[in-house]
């Protein structure tokens, strides 16, 4: 009876997991069926449907609770607390119930997938996730230069996530993260210093064709955070040369595909004016540094409860379809208020909201910082501590510099960083295990 058990434990897992691994799979090609194959928008919704099943069977079978770490239930309960956050907000608000159900669809879905992830993925699947990020990287590097050659040019480019406006976004959270994982596997004398080569190189093209001159400053800035507490070696110093002849090169290319934004872009105002010092497009709009200041002023009217608790999720949202559009985008989207994930937060959430949105990956990156000595540094369980360390951190700079963290390339980011649950948990089971075997004794 007990070995029964056991095998439908495991075939339950798997099953889990194919799902999960079909949510990835899913959130990596949607967009090019959708713009390039021709297939409708509505696809996009079958990353809903995978999450719903999943939840669904995760909750009825109550495997959201039990034997987890206290880390573990330290992260759930600071987004239950957030949840709680938006339902006051809900009801001090008064607003349509389908628009706070749309805004809960676009903030919470991540938080769900991190705790599937979390649950159901092990050592071996950690493994998995760098095999399968490379192998994505690889093929959106083809996809960018065929989208290129087809006449898309910045924006457009997105190589697999599409060709819409807004694509090269996501293409640089994907760099993003493939730089934090190959940087931390070489540090940790995974790989050798061609393959991070290759690769560095590649994002350096992929910034060029796309123009995403904001990698200029996410490379050193992953680089020195993977480099902290690390000792000096030969590999820190060809991490160094790696980025500097880098980063020399890759702004040459950008100036020779875009000639505004070469080597005067970096040493003149112009870079005070990309990052938005006037609003984003020089038109009274929102800047990345001003947007939640800006909201404050314009829309709380020093109101404490309203500053607290915002305007209520969903309040603020769009979409395509009418009756999930809120009010407030349809008078006030000219401010491009939607175009920063701190913005919305702070709009729909409140201070309550925003603190609680950036304190989940401050945590993350602590959680980190501490669990990673308890691992060898070249073991899959260290190198996925060390990379959650950095991609928690670019998290909170993404927050303000774009709406990716509330767009379907979300569900990589958080899965990546689940990682650090699903390390914490083997180390928790080894510990377990050697207990047991001592006890035995």
């Amino acid at each position: 009876m007990e070995y029964d058990a056991t095998n439908k434990i495991i075939k339950i897992k798997k099953s889990m997991k194919t799902l999960i691994w079909l949510q990835l799979y899913f959130t990596a090609i949607f967009g090019c069926l959708r713009d390039i194959v021709g297939m409708p928008g509505a696809i996009t919704y079958c990353l809903d449907i995978l999450l719903i099943m999943m939840t669904l069977y995760t909750f009825f079978k109550m495997r959201f609770l039990g034997k987890h770490s206290k880390v573990y239930y330290a992260l759930l309960g600071m987004i239950i607390l957030f949840f709680i956050i938006t339902i006051i907000g809900f009801i001090l608000n008064g607003y349509s119930f389908l628009l706070y159900i749309w805004g809960f669809r676009i903030t919470f879905r991540f938080y769900i997938f991190f705790f599937l992830c979390a649950i159901y993925f092990e050592a071996e699947d950690l493994k998995k996730m760098m095999a399968f990020i490379k192998h994505l990287f690889y093929l959106n590097v083809i996809m960018a230069t065929i989208e290129f050659l087809l006449g898309f040019r910045g924006d457009y480019i997105g190589g697999t996530f599409g060709v819409q406006s807004g694509g090269n976004g996501d293409l640089n959270t994907l760099m993003i993260i493939i730089t934090s994982v190959v940087v931390v596997q070489y540090l940790s004398k995974n790989i050798k210093i061609i393959e991070l080569g290759i690769i560095i190189f590649g994002c350096l093209y992929l910034m060029a064709i796309a123009e995403l001159k904001v990698y200029v400053f996410e490379l050193p800035f992953i680089f020195v955070v993977a480099m902290l507490n690390e000792r000096f070696t030969l590999r820190k110093v060809g991490v160094i040369g790696l980025v500097i002849v880098g980063l020399g090169i890759g702004i040459a290319m950008l100036g020779y595909f875009f000639p505004n934004s070469g080597f005067d872009f970096f040493t003149s105002d112009a870079i005070n004016q990309y990052m938005g010092n006037d609003g984003y497009t020089g038109q009274g709009d929102f800047s990345r540094f001003n947007a939640v200041i800006r909201s404050k002023e314009l829309f709380f009217d020093n109101d404490f409860i309203l500053l607290l608790f915002g305007l209520g999720l969903g309040n603020c949202s769009y979409s395509g379809f009418s009756f999930l559009t809120s009010e407030f985008y349809n008078l006030f989207q000219n401010l491009h208020y939607q175009w920063f994930t701190d913005s919305m937060i702070f709009l729909e959430t409140g201070w309550l909201g925003l603190i609680i949105f950036e304190a989940f990956f401050i945590s993350l990156f602590l959680v980190s910082i501490r669990y990673r000595k308890k691992f060898k540094s070249n073991t899959i369980e260290y190198i996925s501590v060390k990379y959650v360390t950095i991609l928690s951190l670019c998290c909170i700079i993404l927050s303000i510099y774009n709406i990716s963290l509330k767009m379907e390339i979300a569900y990589l980011l958080y899965a990546f960083m689940a990682a650090i649950l699903v390390a914490v948990k083997e180390l928790n089971i080894n510990n377990s295990l050697n207990s047991q075997f001592y006890k035995e004794q």
